[in-house]
């Protein structure tokens, strides 16, 4: 099996769409995909993720799913502002790259979870949430989770 994973094209936020631009990426990306042997697709419910997957899904014939626990993901500390203790307004792809950079131990394995940056970051229960969403979905075509391998 082969996943292909596909982030939304330039968004339009205040209006949870696409921008021009980003419907001109979208198309790119099914005209990509055109030969492809999709099966499935699946989509957070934003609607900018829906409408940059309508295209591939058009051209293949295939409805698109929705996951709902592919949605947002915020961040910040639990317990305080996060500006006192996390760096970079608490973004995880930020502050994911920054651990992975700064300390060499946390590569490998969870030992990252461990990190102050994550340890009570809400960030943590999407992640926990998604972990769990992609288990399940990967489970309806054989793939179950063993440690760190499917």
């Amino acid at each position: 099996m082969r996943l292909i994973f596909v982030r939304h094209g330039e968004p339009n936020y205040e209006n949870d769409c696409l921008t021009q631009t980003g419907k001109e990426q979208a198309i790119k990306t099914a005209e990509r995909l055109k030969n492809e042997n999709i099966k499935a697709i699946y989509s957070s419910p934003m609607g900018r993720a829906i409408e940059t997957a309508s295209f591939t899904a058009k051209d293949h014939g295939l409805e698109i799913e929705k996951l709902d626990f592919m949605h947002e993901i915020w961040w910040g500390d639990k317990d305080k502002d996060s500006s006192e203790k996390i760096p970079l307004n608490g973004h995880p792809w930020s502050i994911a790259y920054n651990v992975l950079t700064e300390l060499d131990d946390y590569v490998a394995g969870d030992k990252w979870k461990e990190h102050p940056y994550f340890k009570n970051n809400i960030c943590m229960d999407y992640f926990d949430r998604i972990n769990q969403g992609i288990d399940e979905l990967l489970k309806k075509y054989g793939l179950v989770r063993e440690g760190s391998f499917y």
